[in-house]
């Protein structure tokens, strides 16, 4: 049934998508979906969203308010439950994942005129929030949240993870490492590279 809603989404156009009235999807006034495979158990889409073109979403739950802009050429996949607040824009050619083999679901939560720019990189192995206001700026930032304890005397190995949390009003430049577990104040201003 999945599949086929999603096959549906792709391929039909928003007006008809609007009228459809099925448990589990519903694509508020006015928003539109391009050429895109949404692949989702729930899906959610306020008043006057976008989702664009050569997208492939593929998650448990993807639910997000109005005026919501989804660009281009994102992959978003995983075990996730993706919540996008009013006016939140994730623009092109970022990567949200986390494992489909997670023992739990995981969030990514983006408050309300959020935004993700351009080729980021978001690992969802465990919970990632991102406060109202906040931007990831430019191209090339990453985001992780699970490492790796090593065996010092042999091949075994145990994942870990932790949080990211994202503030209000932050800004994240390009090409920026935020490691498992950070926790990032209220306006704080992040240049490149760091």
């Amino acid at each position: 049934m999945i599949l086929l809603k999603a096959l549906f989404i792709f391929f039909c156009p928003s007006v008809i998508l609007r009228c459809i009235k099925t448990k589990g999807f519903y694509l508020g006034k006015s928003s539109k979906i391009g050429f895109s495979i949404i692949k989702s158990r729930v899906i959610k889409i306020g008043d006057n969203s976008r989702i664009g073109h050569l997208n492939l979403i593929h998650v448990d739950t993807f639910t997000c308010g109005g005026k919501t802009k989804v660009g281009y050429l994102n992959v978003i996949r995983g075990n996730i439950e993706i919540s996008l607040g009013e006016n939140v824009e994730i623009y092109k050619q970022n990567k949200i994942s986390a494992p489909f083999f997670n023992v739990s679901k995981t969030h990514l939560k983006m408050f309300d005129c959020a935004r993700i720019a351009v080729g980021h990189l978001f690992d969802v192995t465990h919970d990632i929030s991102i406060g109202s206001g906040s931007i990831f700026a430019g191209v090339g930032s990453q985001v992780w949240t699970h490492s790796f304890y090593y065996s010092p005397s042999s091949r075994k190995r145990i994942r870990v993870g932790k949080p990211v949390i994202v503030g209000d009003s932050c800004y994240i430049g390009s090409s920026v490492i935020v490691c498992p577990g950070v926790k990032i104040g209220d306006g704080i201003t992040i240049g490149a590279g760091a």
